[in-house]
């Protein structure tokens, strides 16, 4: 009797056991599921998605990415103390959701006005007395005059699409660095050319864009990128070789630095934590304007003008959506 009691006590246990193991194991499988491990752009492109809503994407390499990443689904992104660089001019991470539901056609109202309009008439060559009685000759020229001629108003059609948003999605983004490289400088302008300016530094979009619901970040670093520099001028070409002209360049601009995240609609929202430090781009650096060509024999050109400086960019393009908590 005392053996079949433990034996029915073995078994029971057993059996427990069994059903808790395969409790466990089921439990693991569904929690592996939801994690995806990645080590390269590609395998965050594709966890991105082909995400579900609870997903983990969790980073195990620093990675560079070249090419916008959308995330369309509420989940969370562990950087996991890595770094994301983005080296694209366009948005590196795009968040949210839309899709197109109609289009609106409106009206636009231009009301008539005046509009100034000039005439050119030729008036020919004659002779005629002058005041002291002498014969003179006036040749002949254009004579420009100006008159205001009613322009009736009109309308225009006008359009404008109409899309739905996917408010309900939540993304987070915790634990590491988002990095952006500087915008391209412009290129030198180049001595003996008819136009030696040179190029404007560019200018790149937000390494995060928000196209819908809301983000939150905790203990994260993202830093904009700077404006590229402006290129220097060259000296332009003689007009006359050897007489003189040419020109000095101008220098290019220098291009703005770039939000650290971009709103693109206005129920979007986000929530930073006080671990969290995000930097706008600095604006690039004019470029030097040329002297003018120094080949030259009797009239020296004029110098090149420095180009502008690039703005200094804020944290984003609307800081009102942003909450510290």
């Amino acid at each position: 009797m005392k053996k079949s009691f433990k034996a029915l006590i073995a078994s029971i246990t057993a059996v427990v056991l069994c059903s808790l193991s395969t409790s466990f194991c089921l439990a693991s499988a569904v929690i592996d599921e939801t994690i995806k491990s990645v080590k390269s752009a590609g395998e965050f492109a594709l966890a991105a998605t082909n995400a579900k809503d609870g997903d983990n994407i969790v980073l195990y390499n620093d990675i560079i990415i070249t090419n916008p990443i959308e995330i369309k689904s509420s989940l969370t992104v562990d950087l996991n103390g890595h770094t994301i660089t983005i080296m694209s001019r366009d948005n590196g991470i795009i968040c949210g959701k839309r899709e197109f539901d109609h289009t609106d056609y409106y009206t636009v109202e231009h009301p008539g006005n005046y509009v100034a309009e000039s005439h050119e008439t030729w008036s020919p060559g004659h002779w005629y007395v002058d005041g002291f009685g002498l014969r003179q000759y006036e040749c002949g020229r254009w004579i420009t005059t100006y008159s205001n001629v009613w322009k009736p108003g009109w309308n225009e059609t006008c359009s404008k699409d109409v899309y739905n948003y996917f408010d309900n999605i939540n993304i987070v983004f915790k634990n590491g660095f988002i990095n952006q490289t500087p915008g391209t400088d412009g290129a030198n302008g180049i001595n003996g050319e008819n136009d030696a300016t040179g190029q404007n530094g560019d200018t790149k979009n937000a390494p995060i864009s928000i196209i819908s619901g809301n983000i939150s970040l905790l203990s994260m670093n993202i830093k904009a990128a700077n404006g590229g520099k402006g290129g220097k001028g060259g000296y332009e070409s003689l007009w006359h070789v050897p007489f003189g002209g040419g020109n000095g360049g101008n220098g290019g601009n220098g291009g703005n630095g770039a939000y650290a995240i971009y709103l693109d609609h206005d129920q979007v929202k986000v929530f930073v934590d006080r671990y969290s430090t995000l930097s706008g781009g600095i604006g690039g650096k004019g470029g030097q304007g040329s002297r003018p060509n120094p080949h030259y024999w009797v009239w020296s050109g004029s110098k090149g003008k420095n180009g502008n400086d690039g703005k200094d960019s804020a944290i984003s393009n609307d800081m009102k959506k942003f909450y510290y908590i």
